[in-house]
């Protein structure tokens, strides 16, 4: 940008003051988010005891905590399910007991059964918030992220996890079937779990058994600075494991010709991702195919890759893309989905390019650019309610709107800035990104101070895909 006047050019400076001192509170101002939890699966139930410990940086005085409560979305009826057609069986989450220290503490479930509000005596700035709690988590059927079908299990948001706080309240975002209606700060983990001895598990984090009797194995499961933890659990999981970088790598499945090759994959994903934007910061990756109803899904050190999922090779590199755009690098993927799946989805075509596939590379976005344009064809012969904007929250799409807005021209938005500025400036604006966000959230604004110094302004170029602007004119023709 021009500097038109000295006073702007001294505003611009303590501007820059002001956000750098911002930066190095960054660590002063983290909630310290601790979780510790003992579980015990038996068939079709989760039991918990769940301990959540966090340092009041919110509020001069703060006087409850909002925990959400994802199986209130699987619940028959339920408010904002999780599902699209009836299921066999529906999930729950009861709460029996909660406890601040030694006393009993009051606590209020919401009217739609998602969130579950604390209530204590005003805690002062800088003071510890421990809330203790026991609950029992019913297992729905179906192919969703929860889910206990027989033998075979995939245990994601089954727990009370803390909402992150934002404009002087913890945020409460319903659930919604379109999209991942997930926004969660990291925390550190610390998980006994108790199942059969005759399940195979997996998980989000490193895990060790501690105990066998009875036909029961004891496992435990530790991390720091995840933003989730899940499990996957099946009686007739294969594994195979490879070391990359000091980082150990599994890929868990049930029939699969192509399991080396895709272990393969995924370790190749992550050695690339790390070298491009930044070292994969956990012990652990782990890769596993489920029952479930879209192709994957991320979270913090594991992949969840459909069993009938269409293509695996691009399933395993979107999900592990995520690691960065998702788990080190958080974003709110509720109003700003695109920011996660939109760069994610560009990542995934990337990866052939950074490693030198350049012809691969092309192919892989122009598919996204000719999907796109067929969108905007429709749309525009609607005439009506034409929806061209990647700036709204998740609740305003329908399944095609989200795939086409969010996934494919959010992954145009990123390739426009590669072409316009080049491999080099790209790269070092995506580690710059990584680097200032780390284990925090990112986000347009944050991305936009990350390409100031690596790419230059970049906003305009956000903004003009953000509208309701046309924008793939140039590919209606291809």
């Amino acid at each position: 940008m021009k500097k038109f006047f000295v006073i702007f050019g001294v505003m611009i400076s303590l501007l820059a003051v002001v956000l750098g001192m911002t930066a190095c509170k960054k660590e002063e101002t983290k909630e310290d988010l601790r979780y510790e939890m003992v579980l015990a699966l038996d068939g079709g139930t989760l039991e918990g005891k769940e301990t959540a410990s966090f340092k009041n940086v919110f509020s001069d005085e703060l006087g409850e905590a909002v925990f959400h409560l994802y199986p209130g979305a699987y619940g028959e009826g339920a408010a904002h399910p999780a599902y699209r057609t009836p299921l066999g069986t529906y999930g729950k989450i009861e709460i029996k007991d909660i406890k601040m220290g030694d006393e009993d503490a009051k606590y209020e479930i919401s009217e739609d059964g998602e969130y579950l509000t604390v209530k204590f005596s005003p805690v002062k700035k800088g003071q510890e918030v421990s809330v203790s709690m026991n609950f029992v988590t019913t297992l729905p059927s179906g192919c969703l992220r929860l889910s206990g079908n027989e033998n075979d299990y995939l245990l994601s948001g089954f727990y009370p996890q803390l909402c992150v706080y934002e404009n002087g309240a913890f945020r409460q975002d319903a659930f919604c079937a379109v999209g991942d209606p997930f926004y969660a700060e990291v925390g550190s983990y610390d998980v006994t779990f108790v199942c059969d001895t005759s399940l195979v598990v997996g998980s989000s984090l490193v895990g060790e058994k501690t105990a066998e009797e009875n036909g029961k194995q004891t496992l435990r499961y530790r991390g720091e600075n995840v933003r989730d933890f899940c499990i996957v659990a099946s009686d007739d999981y294969n594994v195979l494991q490879k070391e990359v970088n000091g980082v150990k790598v599994s890929y868990f499945y049930h029939n699969d010709d192509q399991a080396e090759g895709n272990l393969d994959l995924a370790c190749e994903a992550l050695e690339v991702f790390s070298e491009a934007f930044g070292a994969y910061p956990y012990e652990s990756y782990t890769v596993a195919r489920a029952q479930f109803d879209c192709d994957g899904m991320e979270y913090t050190g594991l992949s969840i890759l459909a069993e009938n999922c269409v293509d695996a090779e691009e399933a395993i590199l979107h999900e592990t893309a995520h690691q960065w755009w998702y788990g080190i690098v958080g974003s709110d993927q509720i109003k700003e989905s695109y920011m996660d799946e939109g760069l994610t989805t560009f990542t995934s075509a990337y990866y052939y390019a950074l490693k030198g596939e350049e012809e691969r590379f092309i192919k892989e976005i122009e598919e996204k650019e000719r999907a796109y344009a067929t969108y905007e064809r429709l749309q525009k012969m609607r005439k009506t309610d034409v929806v061209l904007s990647m700036s709204k929250p998740i609740y305003d799409y329908t399944d095609y709107q989200y795939t086409m807005l969010v996934y494919c021209k959010g992954s145009m938005l990123f390739n426009s800035l590669y072409k316009l500025y080049g491999k080099e400036k790209f790269n070092a604006c995506l580690k710059k990104y990584v680097s200032e966000n780390e284990f925090s959230f990112g986000g347009k604004e944050r991305f936009i101070e990350a390409a100031k110094s690596t790419m230059g302004d970049v906003r305009g170029v956000l903004d003009s895909f953000l509208g309701d602007k046309v924008v793939a004119t140039t590919f209606a023709e291809q």
